[in-house]
């Protein structure tokens, strides 16, 4: 199983939006959400909202057997869902998920009980 998490510079202005992004995601499209999870193969997924003094992130963690696909079939999408997804991502943060490839992040340490 591959474990991932990406923190995301949320752009000056946007933190609110932010949050709402992630209320909406947790509420009224969380049905396309995990329809588009299960498509790609993303078994756990949650999202959190960090205020730090350098700025607000969104860091984002996701499960599942090849995430390194799984990221790749996202940012190939053009279901509807996922359009939304990657640009209110865009919007919110200047990253553009089209373009990710592979994981974004390195593990440099875990521990489990």
């Amino acid at each position: 199983m591959d474990s991932v998490c990406a923190a995301f510079p949320i752009l000056p202005g946007k933190s609110e939006a932010a949050r709402a992004f992630l209320r909406e995601l947790a509420g009224p499209r969380s049905e396309e959400n995990a329809a588009s999870d299960r498509r790609v193969g993303i078994t756990k997924e949650a999202w959190f909202f960090q205020n730090l003094p350098t700025g607000d992130l969104l860091i984002g963690y996701a499960e599942g057997e090849d995430l390194a696909r799984s990221l790749g079939q996202i940012a190939a999408s053009q279901e509807p869902s996922d359009r939304w997804f990657k640009d209110r991502m865009l919007d919110l943060t200047g990253v553009d998920l089209n373009q990710m490839e592979g994981a974004p992040s390195e593990r440099l340490y875990q521990y489990e009980a």
